[in-house]
């Protein structure tokens, strides 16, 4: 999901694949990833304080040809739903979570390439997840905008299951994360 790979990374170097083990886990990372100040347990912590949560590494573009504009999916009973670029949509090599691509896997291990957004931005700040849930592009709007009755709103309809505290809770949550990043 686009949340996992913004604010984009902007260190420079090679992305290579080179050996990395963490605990049980085995493959490898990122060439430029690997001796990276942000690199912590084969995530990044690029933007820890504004998404509240460990980033995606950077694996360099992917060769698949397409627009990396985002393209909403249903969730099933396989997939968590959300979006993804629009060129992973239908790809072979999109991974059934919707998180990872699973081009070149052999050579990365459990440290599998992010989807590739290509030039596309989000227009809304990442402000990360709250307690796995979904953010969608339009709560995170409207928090920004301060419009607390279509973010619960919003937030309810797209997490089944949840509760008015909860979405009450996720909205002051997301609403700090959003002051914070304004005052920085």
């Amino acid at each position: 999901m686009w949340w996992k790979a913004f604010p984009r990374c902007t260190v420079q170097g090679p992305v290579e694949p080179v050996p990395y083990a963490h605990f049980a886990t085995h493959g490898a990372v990122p060439q430029k990833c690997r001796r990276c100040y942000f690199m912590l347990e084969g995530e990044c912590t690029r933007a820890i304080d504004q998404v509240a949560g460990y980033l995606a590494l950077d694996h360099g573009p992917c060769p698949v040809p397409g627009s990396g504009a985002p393209v909403r999916i249903l969730a099933t009973a396989t997939q968590a739903g959300g979006y993804v670029p629009g060129k992973c949509l239908g790809c072979e090599h999109l991974d059934a979570t919707l998180a990872v691509c699973n081009y070149q896997r052999s050579r990365w291990g459990d440290w599998s390439r992010t989807l590739d957004w290509g030039d596309w931005e989000p227009d809304v700040p990442n402000l990360g997840v709250i307690r796995d849930r979904y953010v969608s592009p339009d709560l995170v709007r409207a928090v920004c905008e301060e419009r607390r009755n279509d973010a619960l709103k919003i937030f309810l309809a797209t997490n089944d299951g949840a509760g008015f505290a909860e979405a009450l809770k996720a909205y002051q949550e997301l609403r700090l994360r959003w002051e914070s990043r304004r005052e920085a």
